[in-house]
């Protein structure tokens, strides 16, 4: 990498962490990665449908 493009590379890197940090601190808090990454309405339009329990078959 070119020396003139580190500042910016390490600033992305930290950007790219602390987004990461939010993101797992959002897991362990419980919420849903497809919610997160807001897939429901992908899944639902792929026909998938989202169950809190097997017991909801």
């Amino acid at each position: 990498m070119p020396r003139a493009e580190a500042e910016a590379a390490l600033d992305a890197s930290r950007a790219r962490l602390a987004r990461e940090e939010t993101t797992r601190e959002r897991l362990r808090s419980g919420e849903l990665g497809v919610d997160i990454y807001a897939l429901r309405r992908t899944l639902a339009d792929l026909g998938v449908e989202y169950v809190d329990s097997a017991d909801d078959l």
